[in-house]
């Protein structure tokens, strides 16, 4: 067993045989730490449990305040419980080959603020390849000020390193949509086909919820 203290406390090693990383940081960007935490997966010294308070999670610019993250690690598998002012729920994370394979999220809240201008940061590249199999499914999202209801996302990627959107579908009092679709790269370009239905609307309440 093995303690790792982040944030000024001393470590104390726990009960059982896992290295224990706890704390609190400033900042954590979860991409700067991907590789290394799947390779740790494929071949573990130690199985890996992290409890961590992060004052600011950035998700590719978007910005999470005040998050605590409870990660169990289980072979390629790590279990990820959060909770603060911005985010709570679970959230399961699947590698494969030292890649992340697999997301499954059940959040009770999701509150997301538009990611400031920063010329500083690198423009985020991706390709349907990239992506992993996505599940998700937010009680409660809200986008800037708007309350956008529940939110839920199948999305799967096919052997031709496409991705499809089995199932997108937002529902609350202003708006009902679903939509499916799917994303792909063909000789360098990227395409994307979108087939979606908004069943009930109310223009005034959406205006509304954005400020307008």
């Amino acid at each position: 067993q093995g303690a790792i203290s982040v944030g000024g406390a001393s470590p104390e090693l726990p009960d059982s045989r896992v290295l224990l990383v706890a704390g609190r940081l400033a900042r954590l960007d979860p991409a700067e730490w991907q590789p290394f935490v799947a390779a740790d997966a494929a071949a573990p010294v130690l199985p890996l449990k992290i409890d961590l308070t992060v004052d600011e999670v950035d998700v590719a610019g978007w910005l999470l305040h005040d998050v605590n993250m409870q990660i169990q690690s289980a072979g390629l598998a790590r279990e990820i419980k959060v909770n603060g002012p911005s985010i709570a729920g679970d959230i399961q994370l699947q590698d494969s080959g030292g890649r992340l394979q697999r997301v499954v999220m059940n959040l009770n809240k999701l509150k997301l603020q538009p990611p400031e201008p920063d010329q500083s940061r690198e423009p985020l590249e991706l390709s349907p390849a990239d992506m992993p199999d996505l599940q998700v499914a937010v009680r409660n999202l809200v986008y800037d000020r708007a309350a956008l209801g529940s939110f839920e996302m199948l999305a799967e990627k096919q052997t031709n390193d496409s991705l499809v959107i089995k199932r997108l579908s937002l529902s609350s009092s202003a708006l009902k949509l679903n939509l499916t679709g799917d994303w792909k790269q063909i000789d360098g370009k990227q395409w994307s086909t979108v087939d979606m239905v908004i069943s009930d609307g109310d223009m005034e309440k959406l205006l509304e919820m954005f400020g307008y």
